[in-house]
């Protein structure tokens, strides 16, 4: 690399999004190229020596990054273990302050083309390092079909479609407004709201490089999408919308997503409780996620109670988790930012600026209790509650969505 005093910042990550870096290296006019199988097997060009100060990571850590290493050995090959973009190498005995390699490919809004390429041979270099090649197999076609599904928000107003193989998994992010939400993503591409984006609300939060869009009439959260995607990566769509898909069944992959956001959630700040807290007796805090809608709630320890999962319409498409306490323990602040939903003799309310699922208002029978979706507690966690599950679905009427609108075949 050219010593050049004048730095400059070049932005970069892997095509999946989750590791992102900048480098602060002089303006970029050469690259290289190594000889090596690994290098010319993935087309690597390599920025390099970067000093570690010139090595800021945005997103992610390196630790999390998958190492492979071959040959004799010399270099730490670093990729992303979901996309399996490599981003980075690491010579063991290289010169102090010289051991780190930038893999050029990974950088934003940088022309390649316009780059010299300069080759060097490696220690690790073809003659050392291929294996003997297999005999020639006749090649398989890849024979795996796209598949197309639809979904919808519960009252109909947002329809969309999306095309993916045939869905066997889903991402269970546990960032704070996904466990909020109760959110299973699908990252997917082949994306398109058939009817009714005019009806979806947008929030931000935390680096404000999402969109989360939910309907604005019944709350359900449909997708979220990057305002500057990786390539490829666009829409992260919440599988609960999915019409004759039972997400419950299906295989559920974990995904840090509360690191990767790198700043702890905050919750608002609530008013005291008012009046007195009897012996064996407890107030807990819960709000929305934006913090506009916040309450206190008076409550035996939750672990005493068995937690109700519906599998309804509107319950299974929130992920909602509902405890009964009666309204005189509830003192809600900032309920006019609440917007009802009525379903089932009940107005589902949930906030009308970011769509978490807060609590019901009771109509009629019950209306001394105020339900609460426990997502929406504070340092509460789910996995050491109890749950009771009840079958809602087949206590009701068949959910049936009728299209406001035909709507006209299009290629995704």
């Amino acid at each position: 690399m050219e010593d050049n005093t004048e730095l400059k910042a070049y932005d970069g990550s892997c095509h999946c999004g989750l590791f992102q870096f900048r480098v602060d290296i002089p303006k970029l006019t050469t690259v290289w190229t190594c000889n090596c199988s690994i290098c010319s097997r993935n087309g690597y060009l390599w920025i390099f020596p970067v000093p570690e100060k010139s090595f800021v990571i945005k997103s992610g850590t390196e630790k999390a990054l998958h190492a492979y290493e071959f040959a004799m050995r010399g270099t730490r090959h670093l990729f992303c273990p979901e996309c399996g973009s490599s981003v980075l190498a690491r010579r063991r005995e290289a010169p102090p302050g010289q051991s780190l390699r930038i893999n050029a490919r990974m950088l934003e809004a940088i022309d390649l083309s316009a780059l010299e390429v300069k080759s060097f041979g490696s220690t690790d270099g073809a003659s050392k390092s291929n294996p003997p090649a297999p005999p020639p197999t006749e090649e398989k076609p890849n024979t795996e079909k796209l598949r197309e599904y639809s979904g919808n928000c519960h009252c109909g107003a947002v329809k969309f479609r999306l095309k993916i193989p045939e869905l066997k998994d889903v991402y269970r992010c546990s960032c704070s407004h996904c466990t909020r939400e109760g959110h299973l993503a699908l990252v997917v591409q082949n994306f398109s709201v058939d009817h009714g984006e005019e009806a979806l609300k947008i929030y931000k939060f935390g680096k404000q490089e999402v969109e989360h869009k939910f309907c604005s009439s019944c709350g359900s959260y449909v997708y979220g999408r990057k305002d500057a995607p990786p390539q490829g990566v666009r829409f992260s769509v919440n599988a609960r919308m999915l019409k004759d898909v039972e997400v419950e069944s299906i295989s559920k992959k974990d995904f840090d997503g509360a690191t990767l956001l790198g700043s702890k959630y905050e919750p608002p700040s609530i008013p005291e409780w008012e009046g007195e807290v009897e012996e064996g007796l407890k107030i807990y805090n819960g709000n929305c996620h934006c913090g506009a809608v916040s309450y206190r709630l008076k409550s035996k320890p939750l672990e005493e109670f068995e937690i109700m999962s519906c599998n309804c319409s509107l319950c299974s498409r929130n992920g909602d988790l509902f405890i009964y306490p009666l309204s005189s323990t509830v003192q809600v602040h900032g309920g006019e930012n609440l917007t009802e939903y009525f379903f089932v003799a009940s107005m589902h309310c949930f906030c009308s600026l970011c769509g978490s699922s807060v609590l019901i208002r009771q109509v009629g029978e019950g209306d001394n209790e105020t339900p609460i979706n426990v997502r929406s507690l504070n340092g509460v966690d789910l996995s050491t509650l109890k749950y009771q599950y009840y079958d809602g679905r087949a206590a009701g009427k068949p959910y049936e969505v009728l299209l406001s609108e035909k709507i006209e075949e299009i290629d995704l």
